[in-house]
C-alpha cells in the first residue's frame, strides 16, 4: 500500500486515547515525519515551519479526526488526535522577548513529542 501496510476500515477508524493532557508540555518534531512509511517533507501544510523544534503547552485535546495527510490524496484516512498548543511568542520570534503574547497552533498528534525542555 502507498501508506505502508493495508487497513480495513474498521481498523481505520479505532480511536487511540489521548497521549497528552492538558498543561503538558510538548516539543513539535524538527525533522522529517515518517508514519507507517509514509515520509512528509518541509513545509507541511497541516504544520507550520514556524513552530518546529519549539517548545509549547498543550491547552486542548480537539478529539480525533481523518488524518488529513491521507484525505487530502482521496484515502481512507487513520483516525488522528488533534490538540491546540500553546506557544509563547518569544520562543518563536525573537524580536518580540518583551512580549507576553501566545499563538495557539492545533497539530495532530504525531508532530508532538513530549519533553522535560525549559520554555
Amino acid at each position: 500500500a502507498l501508506f505502508g501496510k493495508s487497513s480495513s476500515m474498521s481498523s481505520l477508524q479505532q480511536v487511540k486515547a489521548s497521549r497528552f493532557q492538558q498543561g503538558d508540555r510538548v516539543c513539535v518534531s524538527n525533522y522529517d515525519v515518517r508514519d507507517e512509511g509514509m515520509e512528509w517533507r518541509r513545509p507541511h501544510i497541516r504544520t507550520p515551519g514556524y513552530i518546529y523544534g519549539v517548545v509549547g503547552t498543550i491547552d486542548d485535546d480537539c478529539g480525533s479526526f481523518g488524518d488529513p495527510s491521507y484525505l487530502a490524496f482521496g484515502l481512507e484516512a487513520p483516525q488522528a488526535r488533534l490538540y491546540r498548543v500553546s506557544f509563547e511568542m518569544k520562543h518563536l520570534w525573537p524580536e518580540q522577548s518583551t512580549s507576553t503574547d501566545v499563538v495557539s497552533v492545533e497539530i495532530y498528534e504525531h508532530w508532538l513529542e513530549p519533553t522535560t525542555k525549559e520554555i
